[in-house]
């Protein structure tokens, strides 16, 4: 009988042996939970990312209501409204562009003056500046000279809208940019490849797949925003293998 439960005993631990070899080879190579560090969702999120991230930007509009502004105020000298951005924002364009009784609204990347050449009462203009990086305020000032006579000079400034799209020169660049520079910048595997296509039109990517490869495709509706507020639509395609 002594013998007997040695010989179990040893039945015993080598059953369970087994069982520990078997438990850890479950997890080594089957690896519960983990996933592949380059599937597909992983690389064409990693391509639309980087990809917004490089083409888009941001649109502010702001309204200014000029209540008066008088050709010349006191002996003659010049009445005038500015309106001065700081920060980021650039101004890139005003509107209406041109009203027939102002001298031409001048404007350069962080100013816009308005120029009265007879009576110019009662005017809306909607001023647009863009930035590369959303901003948690727009920061305007609006200056009239003089500026202690609202008869001759007064204007006011209205709230500032934002509007987020991508920018159609930022994608033109992209087209004439190095792949394998764009690729290596964008942290994405030397091992893969990857191509965007806008409304059809290859912007960039790598060697054609061949006809075994496995092509992964995403297409999204993305917005385009131009300098002056215009809106449209554009077709993104992303694809990996």
């Amino acid at each position: 009988m002594r013998g007997k439960k040695g010989l179990d005993y040893i039945d015993w631990s080598i059953s369970m042996g087994i069982f520990i070899v078997a438990v850890t080879a479950l997890f080594v190579f089957l690896k519960p939970g983990a996933r592949p560090e380059h599937d597909q969702n992983t690389l064409i999120n990693l391509v639309e990312r980087q990809f917004v991230k490089e083409t888009q930007w941001f649109v502010h509009e702001t309204p200014i209501y000029i209540r008066s502004l008088q050709d010349t105020y006191g002996s003659g000298a010049q009445a005038l409204v500015e309106v001065d951005a700081n920060g980021d924002i650039r101004f890139t364009a005003v509107e209406p562009a041109t009203e027939s009784r102002y001298e031409p609204i001048l404007r350069t990347g962080t100013k816009i003056t308005f120029d009265c050449h007879t009576s110019c009462n009662n005017n809306l203009f909607k001023l647009f500046g863009t930035t590369d990086a959303p901003l948690e305020t727009t920061e305007m000032e609006v200056t009239c000279t003089p500026s202690n006579d609202p008869a001759v000079c007064k204007a006011v400034l209205g709230a500032t809208v934002t509007y987020q799209g991508l920018q159609q020169g930022k994608i033109t660049a992209l087209q004439s940019a190095d792949y394998n520079t764009v690729r290596t910048n964008w942290n994405y595997p030397l091992q893969k490849e990857f191509a965007i296509y806008q409304d059809g039109n290859k912007v960039i990517g790598g060697q054609e797949p061949t006809q075994q490869a496995n092509i992964f495709v995403k297409e999204m509706k993305m917005n385009m925003i131009a300098a002056d507020g215009a809106q449209t639509t554009t077709t993104i395609n992303i694809r990996v293998w």
